[in-house]
């Protein structure tokens, strides 16, 4: 089934929108809610003999063969949809409902909560997770750091659905802003197809150097737009000075519209009075050493002086940007200030930060995507804690203390917090629970 999937995925890529007009059984499979295209749809028949995926755009070509009676649609997130061979016949755009599961709302508050060990083996590191549901989780593992293995996993009856295994090193589960979950290893990024809601399939892989530099600049759809983010790594000057980018911007862009500024956060008027200076003394420093003869500072000891400088004073720019229903947010801790824009892009209100919520210290905004709320996590040596967040007034709340110590990558979903921790900070051992 494997061979057949990517077979006729390469069929459906490789054909583009041109070609696909001018075929006459070409059908199209759209969001029922949105009205927007459906990539990556799985697609098959009745007696499982064909399998096709629709391209980037919801388009697929479907060519009956014997014996098939049905054909069924599914995508992670989508309720399924099987229709028959004649009803998809006669029809040009099939649409899929999005499964918005009912789930009781849970508070979080400042008080202390239990810890529910959600999966544990000491034979197995987790690298990594991703939640999908209220019922599911995608989990990365490896095995004495020589190959990985992926789960797909029921967090809430503690049981293994599907498992695939890599002869590679895993570093992530990527998230994109489509929906759509990738394993990233070391060297390759593989998209994950889900064929139905208890298995899974690799597409194909491609050089994570192709990922990085498409994929993971975009930072999220709002309806037919996409938000990409963009900012240049540091580079190294003639002097042998560091020099990092003191601004992040976001771009603007869709299939029709050439790409457009969207929001640009740069340092504050302090940090880059502050960063000039830095810039100046080691420059002042090389000249002085040329002019006396001496052997100047090697380009490693200005390095580590100029990470020293940036992890302490001055970080690179945060200002994550977020989707809550129609509007974007932008947090921009360099002006502390809150950033509400339309879809199309336009500034409709600029909200004062909390006091608070200004700090120095190691911190992170956490959005819980199921009910559209905002956290920020502070970390306090090798414990973490969450402040909610108020998007009408910019106030944070009450402290919310993880109860494991050593916690990293906090998600949370319906109002549960789920992070992986290690038992005791030297060992790599890491397991997930949620409170």
């Amino acid at each position: 089934m494997v061979k057949a999937i990517r077979f006729l995925f390469v069929l459906c890529v490789v054909c583009n929108s041109s070609v696909f007009c001018q075929q006459k059984d070409s059908k199209i499979v759209l969001d029922s809610t949105t009205g927007l295209p459906v990539d990556y749809v799985y697609i098959s028949s009745d007696d499982k003999k064909l399998v096709v995926l629709s391209n980037k755009s919801g388009r697929f070509v479907f060519v009956k063969p014997d014996g098939v009676s049905s054909v069924s649609f599914y995508k992670i997130g989508y309720k399924r949809r099987t229709l028959s061979v004649t009803e998809l016949s006669r029809k040009d755009t099939i649409y899929l409902v999005p499964n918005l599961i009912p789930l009781p709302e849970i508070s979080i508050n400042s008080r202390a909560r239990n810890v529910d060990t959600l999966y544990k083996n000491k034979r197995l590191y987790i690298d990594d997770y991703k939640i999908i549901d209220g019922t599911r989780c995608l989990l990365l593992t490896s095995f004495a750091r020589t190959s990985c293995e992926v789960y797909l996993y029921d967090y809430v009856q503690r049981k293994q659905l599907d498992k695939l295994k890599i002869a590679e090193t895993g570093d992530a589960i990527f998230k994109d802003c489509f929906g759509n979950f990738h394993l990233l290893t070391t060297h390759n990024s593989r998209q994950l197809i889900f064929t139905s809601d208890s298995t899974f399939e690799f597409l194909f892989k491609y050089e994570i150097a192709r990922f990085d530099s498409s994929l993971r600049q975009c930072a999220l759809r709002a309806d037919s737009h996409v938000v990409l983010k963009f900012s240049p790594p540091p580079v190294i000057n003639k002097t042998g000075h560091v020099q990092y980018p003191d601004f992040l911007a976001y771009l603007i862009t869709s299939y029709h519209q050439k790409k457009e500024l969207l929001y640009l956060a740069t340092f504050n008027e302090r940090l880059k009075e502050m960063l000039k200076a830095e810039i100046a003394d080691h420059e002042m420093i090389v000249t002085t050493y040329k002019l006396i003869g001496a052997k100047p500072p090697s380009a490693e000891s200005i390095w580590n002086s100029e990470n020293l400088f940036f992890s302490r004073v001055a970080s690179p720019v945060y200002a994550p940007i977020f989707l809550s229903n129609d509007t974007m947010i932008v947090f921009d801790f360099q002006k502390h200030v809150l950033i509400k824009l339309n879809k199309a892009g336009v500034i409709y209100k600029i909200i004062p930060l909390d006091e608070n919520a200004r700090t120095s210290r190691e911190f992170e905004v956490v959005a819980d995507g199921s009910l559209n709320r905002f956290y920020i996590r502070l970390k306090k040596f090798d414990s973490s804690c969450l402040y909610p967040f108020n998007l009408y007034n910019g106030r944070i709340g009450g402290e919310i203390k993880l109860q494991k110590k050593f916690a990293s990558n906090v998600q949370i979903y319906n109002g549960k917090i789920f992070y992986i921790a290690r038992e005791k900070g030297w060992d790599d051992t890491s397991y997930l629970f949620s409170q």
